[in-house]
């Protein structure tokens, strides 16, 4: 009976580190952002990139944009998005595909995520497709 009961008790705490991915990182409803934040990504939603808005005290936004796609290059799309604190590193994985159809209903221009406080990572990096890649601009 002990053993079910430990064995129960350890189930529930991986399951229960497996869910902190999701609490990390949320998609944000573009209609509840701030004027603010709704100005930096209006500054940037020309250029395809990685962009983290972050002013201190307030909510940080981390922004996936692949809005543009130049004649005859395939247009990327993001297909998933997962984070983990590790040590005192937040990281950001990224899944990135690409298309040739412009009209694959996949494509997603601008994709918004609220990160959630994460006082213990003192690092935030990003992997695109298991790469790490440099946030294109940090502003506020």
């Amino acid at each position: 009976m002990k053993k079910i009961v430990c064995v129960f008790i350890m189930l529930i705490v991986v399951l229960a580190g497996c869910s902190q991915s999701t609490a990390l990182i949320k998609e944000a409803d573009s209609r509840e952002l701030n004027q603010k934040v709704k100005s930096f990504v209006d500054r940037n939603k020309s250029k395809n990139g990685i962009y983290l808005y972050s002013v201190a005290g307030e909510k940080e936004y981390f922004i996936v944009n692949y809005s543009t796609a130049r004649q005859g290059e395939k247009e990327k799309f993001l297909s998933g998005i997962s984070a983990e604190i590790r040590e005192d590193v937040l990281t950001i994985q990224l899944d990135v595909q690409e298309t040739s159809d412009p009209h694959d209903k996949r494509i997603r221009p601008l994709s918004i995520y609220k990160l959630n406080k994460h006082e213990e990572a003192s690092k935030i990096q990003v992997k695109i497709n298991g790469q790490e890649t440099p946030i294109d601009i940090v502003g506020s």
